[in-house]
């Protein structure tokens, strides 16, 4: 199963940082390179701390998650996910969750209900990482496609950022 590792280039050793039965894939690295958020195969949204070596759940297995983005405060972890339309049918609406790493919790919310977003893993034509989220600096706002957001959810003029 895989699982994270660190590699310093220029040594003859690595470091393993997980062993998880479940494995850990599409790690993202918070802009403080102090965290790891990733996700396991079971489609939970972890975090390693790189100083402890703990590992903590901060979202539950949801059906096929986008990569984690960061906020630059490191507060923030967003990510594309569907929410099925019903038990019985594993298709659904794209949406973007947004995880307080610090608090714990989470809401999801609608993207860019005027277009057609891309799936999970499909890279767009805007800049960013596939699936992710664009933020502000001050991590008051987020992208998710064609409209900016704020923490509540309202429409706010988009900020002066770019792009990562």
């Amino acid at each position: 199963m895989p699982n994270l590792w660190r590699h310093v280039p220029g040594e003859d050793t690595d470091e393993q940082l997980t062993d998880l039965e479940t494995g850990a894939f599409v790690p993202s690295v918070a802009p403080d390179g102090a965290q790891v958020a990733f996700q396991d195969e079971e489609g939970a949204t972890l975090v390693l701390s790189l100083d402890s070596g703990q590992v903590r759940k901060v979202a539950e297995p949801s059906y096929r998650p986008g990569r984690p983005s960061w906020s630059p405060d490191c507060r923030f972890l967003a990510m594309a996910v569907t929410v099925p339309v019903s038990p019985r049918d594993t298709s659904g609406h794209n949406r973007c969750l947004v995880v307080d790493t610090s608090s714990g919790e989470s809401g999801v919310h609608a993207v860019a209900e005027d277009r057609a977003p891309s799936p999970p893993g499909v890279t767009t034509a805007r800049s960013g990482p596939p699936t992710g989220s664009t933020w502000s600096r001050s991590s008051t706002a987020r992208s998710t496609g064609s409209r900016w957001t704020g923490r509540e959810g309202r429409p706010v003029t988009p900020p002066s950022c770019r792009s990562w």
